[in-house]
């Protein structure tokens, strides 16, 4: 069962920094967001473009706490690596799990759920699925994509519905 969260920290925004030394791209190092602690389910994560700041972009490569939102600004990347396991849960807010307008690869595990309106929203971006990715109860569509986003999927894709709904 998960603990009450305070107002406050509903939907709280986290930012991506990275370039802490030794830890450059690690989800689970705290000085490599802004907040100085690792974001957990009732917070929205903002991945922006580092390449003007640290240059370091977040590389999943374990198991990270859960979050409630993802949105990769353009320019922002994003990977989450084979041994890496991200999990999406947006119990703490109606919002599309995962927002990407950059550019993100799964190797691992993502998996996305309790979302009030899309699993993800694409916009000008590219998304590489060659991990596993599971997916919960869908509103609307478990993904949006703009006409310009490029939706490379070559593994699975798992739903508690009998369909996934692509709209592409």
């Amino acid at each position: 069962m998960r603990p009450i969260p305070s107002l406050e920290k509903i939907g709280a925004r986290v930012y991506w920094r990275g370039g802490t030394p030794g830890a450059e791209t690690d989800w689970n190092t705290a000085s490599n967001w802004n907040t100085k602690r690792v974001p957990d389910y009732c917070n929205a994560v903002i991945i922006p473009d580092v390449t003007e700041a640290s240059g370091y972009s977040p590389v999943i490569d374990d198991i990270v706490p859960p979050v409630g939102h993802i949105n990769i600004l353009k320019g922002g990347r994003m990977a989450i690596e084979k041994s890496g396991v991200l999990f999406i849960d947006g119990f703490c807010m109606f919002h599309n799990g995962m927002t990407n307008s950059g550019k993100l690869f799964n190797y691992g595990d993502l998996t996305i759920m309790n979302v009030g309106i899309t699993c993800v929203q694409n916009n000008e971006s590219l998304f590489v699925n060659c991990g596993h990715i599971t997916l919960d109860t869908i509103i609307e569509e478990a993904f949006d994509s703009d006409f310009s986003t490029i939706f490379v999927n070559i593994s699975e894709i798992h739903t508690d519905e009998s369909l996934v709904f692509l709209k592409l």
